[in-house]
């Protein structure tokens, strides 16, 4: 049975997507080198489900419905900047998320319960909501100083209405997410 590899998470529309894309541009003034995301693939990870039979798409599906069928919108904007690290260099830096996190940690546990129903491993580590924008960065002398900017940035409100399911696909060398399902909420 062919294998497709699948994540459940929070689409962001394309304005929003430009924004974080002229943030990226300004970091990049600050970095020696870096893996930057590509701003089309940019999305808030809510389960990653890994390599999953096509036939098992549908009983996912399911469940995802049910568990939307009780979730109200809500809304949430990116905030600070922040890194994961990885023996003391930094392996992830993201924009973190604010906004209706009571609402957003109720979805997470939401699919994660749904997910785990289904045989899924639970993830181990605690939900940071994020989104990210690069990974190994190394900045120049004056990167981590010019961070400022991303405080004052005003990024535009994300008014989560569905989740969906992406499907992280190899093209040519470069990953691409594409939406194979979405799931809209109770009120929409």
């Amino acid at each position: 049975m062919k294998k497709v590899r699948l994540f459940v998470g929070i689409e962001i529309d394309k304005i929003l997507k430009s924004q974080i894309s002229a943030s990226q541009d300004e970091l990049k003034k600050h970095v020696i080198k870096g893996k930057w995301k590509d701003p089309l693939n940019i999305h808030i990870t809510l389960k990653y489900l890994g390599p999953v039979p096509i036939d098992r798409i549908e009983t996912i599906g399911r469940e995802l419905e049910r568990l939307c069928s009780r979730i109200h919108s809500f809304s949430l904007r990116l905030g600070d900047i922040g890194f994961f690290y990885k023996a003391e260099r930094i392996k992830v830096m993201w924009l973190g998320v604010r906004g209706d996190l009571v609402q957003l940690n109720d979805l997470y546990s939401g699919v994660e319960n749904s997910m785990e129903k289904l045989g899924f491993e639970r993830e181990n580590r605690d939900f940071k909501p994020h989104v990210t924008l690069a990974q190994n960065i190394d900045f120049n002398d004056d990167g981590p100083i010019k961070l400022d900017f991303i405080k004052k940035s005003d990024f535009e409100i994300i008014h989560v209405k569905e989740i969906c399911i992406f499907e992280s696909v190899n093209i040519d060398g470069k990953l691409e997410y594409k939406i194979i399902r979405k799931y809209p909420f109770k009120n929409q």
